[in-house]
């Protein structure tokens, strides 16, 4: 059922999260087509926006946050969120919505090709999900605040810095072992304790979520 908040309806649900248009997009979406009829990109308009911000709500999911809100106005869209994430995950987060843009243009690239759909206003719905779309993904991968570039590209050099301490703790447990490998436990029974190794690992995961920090309510582009 449909309510008013705020100048918001609320349409859907993200699991728990209301998914809410604002009474600016009819007019976000004339003003995008220059004052004229095109319901195909008006469509093509409001489905870019809705679903970067749903890609957005999905990475946090899988960061375990808590999504509040994922909002659809004239001017772009938002999608609040809290939790506690680490820098990779933030990242992921932040690639969110251009990955759900990909997607998007990818299946209207594959509808295109075997002529699958046809529709009033086909072809303006595609040109918006293709040319549009690929000008919106470059301008929010900027590194630039508030664009989604500047939380996302860090994404690279965490996963190295990540990859090189993993290969350091891997070098210092295989080295542990070659000097003192551990008896193989008693069948049926728990292995031998290793203080030394279970160090080891307990670095390693420590090392792993040290940046996770707790976020508070966030807004995405």
């Amino acid at each position: 059922m449909m309510s008013l908040d705020r100048g918001f309806w609320t349409i859907a649900r993200f699991r728990s999260a209301p998914i809410r248009v604002h009474w600016s997009v009819p007019l976000g979406m004339v003003v995008f087509t220059r004052f004229t009829l095109a319901p195909g990109a008006w469509l093509a308009f409001f489905l870019l926006v809705l679903g970067h911000e749903l890609g957005h709500a999905l990475m946090v999911k899988l960061a375990k946050g808590q999504v509040l809100s994922v909002d659809v106005m004239g001017y772009g869209g938002m999608c609040r969120w809290s939790g506690s994430v680490t820098t990779i995950e933030r990242s992921m987060i932040a690639w969110g919505g251009v990955l759900a843009q990909l997607l998007m243009l990818v299946l209207v690239q594959v509808a295109l090709r075997f002529d699958a759909l046809h529709f009033p206003g086909w072809y303006d719905f595609a040109g918006v999900m293709i040319d549009t779309n690929l000008f919106i993904m470059a301008i929010n991968l900027l590194p630039i605040r508030p664009l989604d570039g500047a939380e996302a590209w860090p994404l690279f050099p965490a996963l190295v810095e990540r990859w090189r301490r993993y290969r350091r703790f891997k070098k210092e447990l295989n080295r542990h072992l070659k000097v003192a490998p551990p008896p193989p436990p008693p069948n049926g029974k728990p292995r031998t304790p290793d203080p030394k190794r279970d160090e080891i690992f307990e670095r390693m995961v420590k090392e792993a979520t040290q940046n996770r920090h707790p976020i508070e309510p966030d807004d995405g582009d």
